[in-house]
């Protein structure tokens, strides 16, 4: 039986769960959605008169330039993939001088290498802004796992994810940073979690902290992804995803809380945290 204190836990969490910042490029568009439109298009080339009449950009206007290449390069690699997007298309849709963009990028590899860094930072940023949210170890790693699938979930994350493994051969480089600098931190931070919550008393003392953050990461993200890559729909509906996690994660705390002498794992009523 669940008592007040997992209730009124449930609600705390939930209400930091809607707090979580998000900071990401904005990509609007799904694969084979045409990128960019006349208005759009005017408004950028405005802007980019602006620049030009007033000579090189200040700060503030250099940064919403680097945002602008970044969100324009990142819709047309979904919409056109890799080998179909060049410099060239990606400034005129966004209203800019291809000399803009090599200043910054010299080449078309390094654009794409600036919008999957981009993306990582998005994904491990979550990460981390969850964990912020509660003094609770085994709270902070409900909210870090849901708002990874949250992000992972998102149609333009897979399209940039399906090209990187696409494209993985041609650059090793940044397969190699994907892995230390995202996927390596995110483990890294969930393992320490299952650590403090097993301290804490809320996991198993003789938990395989390694195995369980493996196990964790496939239940809760390997099947979406894998629907998702396939082009289905997988759990971008928000709604079908929250059901999909608060599912997983029970099965999770059924299979790792500790358990009382004599007790079998089926047995044991998860700590619901919904």
């Amino acid at each position: 039986m669940l008592g007040k204190n997992h209730e009124l836990r449930s609600r705390t969490e939930d209400a930091c769960y809607r707090t979580i910042p998000y900071r990401s490029i904005n990509i609007s568009l799904k694969p084979g959605q045409p990128a960019g439109n006349v208005k759009q298009g005017e408004d950028r080339m405005r802007e980019a008169d602006i620049v030009r009449k007033t000579g090189r950009p200040d700060p503030q206007r250099a940064m919403e330039l680097d945002r602008r290449v970044l969100e324009v390069a990142a819709e047309m690699f979904v919409t056109h993939g890799f080998a179909g997007t060049s410099i060239e298309r990606i400034a005129a849709v966004a209203g800019i001088g291809k000399l803009t963009i090599y200043r910054r990028y010299p080449s078309k590899d390094a654009l794409f290498f600036a919008v999957v860094k981009s993306l990582g930072d998005v994904l491990t940023q979550s990460h981390i802004d969850a964990q912020k949210l509660s003094p609770d170890p085994l709270v902070q790693l409900k909210l870090s796992c849901r708002a990874t699938l949250d992000v992972v979930a998102q149609p333009s994350v897979v399209a940039i994810y399906r090209i990187l493994l696409i494209e993985a051969p041609r650059f090793p480089a940044l397969a190699d940073w994907v892995h230390d600098n995202v996927m390596r931190p995110i483990e890294d931070l969930t393992r320490q979690l299952l650590i403090d919550a097993c301290r804490a008393g809320q996991l198993r003392s003789d938990l395989d902290t390694d195995t369980a953050m493996r196990a964790l990461s496939g239940m809760l993200t390997g099947w979406a992804l894998k629907e998702s890559l396939l082009g289905f729909e997988g759990l971008a509906d928000a709604a079908a995803r929250a059901t999909f996690f608060d599912y997983a994660w029970d099965m999770f705390l059924k299979g790792e809380q500790p358990r009382p002498a004599g007790a079998d794992s089926a047995s044991i009523e998860p700590t619901r945290v919904s």
